[in-house]
């Protein structure tokens, strides 16, 4: 979980790796505008948000660039 600007990150994914997943929620609301799917499970500590950008880090290797 991360916390950049008025947003919280939230990522996770299949204990076997298989499958990933980040959901944006509005840190005030607690409201959910955005989910994405990933090829693979988010790495321990994948997370790292600068610029209007998160970067997320995948078991599988793939990083993906959500944002701006």
């Amino acid at each position: 979980m991360i916390k950049a600007g008025n947003r919280l990150y939230l990522a996770g994914g299949q204990r076997d790796g298989t499958s990933g997943f980040v959901e944006v929620l509005d840190a005030a609301t607690g409201k959910l505008p955005a989910t994405h799917e990933l090829p693979s499970r988010v790495t321990e500590c994948g997370l790292a948000a600068s610029g209007g950008r998160l970067v997320v880090s995948c078991e599988d290797g793939t990083l993906v660039c959500i944002g701006q």
